[in-house]
């Protein structure tokens, strides 16, 4: 009867996340992100966050990662002091330039400049 009783319990938790709202990712992601227009990318390794973009150096911060909501939100300063920010949650996404479908929806801000929004997903590899 315990044993009974012990896998209908377990059954029921099974059911039961499959319907739960999607987490945001773990505190050791490895996290790419993307957008277009203009086209950008960032990469969560290590705690580190870089932003990418065509024609401009490479910026990266020490990254400290908190939850506010449903989102993970990766934080740091640049070595010029500005403030990089990426910010993703669960939401299925589409670039709009691709057939990819990604899990996740992102935005990226540096201190100063518009908020980049765009498309993320666990890093291959």
């Amino acid at each position: 009867m315990r044993r009974i009783i012990a896998l209908a319990a377990l059954a029921l938790s099974g059911a039961a996340a499959g319907c739960q709202t999607p987490m945001p990712p773990q505190v050791d992601a490895r996290i790419d992100a993307r957008g277009t227009e203009p086209f950008w990318a960032v990469r969560v390794r290590d705690a580190q966050v870089t932003l990418i973009r065509p024609e401009q150096p490479d910026l990266s911060a020490p990254a400290q990662r908190r939850t506010e909501g449903g989102a993970s939100v990766w934080s740091g300063r640049t070595a010029d002091g500005r403030t990089l920010t990426l910010r993703v949650w669960p939401q299925a996404c589409s670039d709009g330039m691709s057939d990819l479908a990604y899990p996740m929806a992102a935005e990226v801000s540096l201190t100063g400049r518009e908020v980049l929004k765009g498309c993320a997903a666990p890093a291959r590899g």
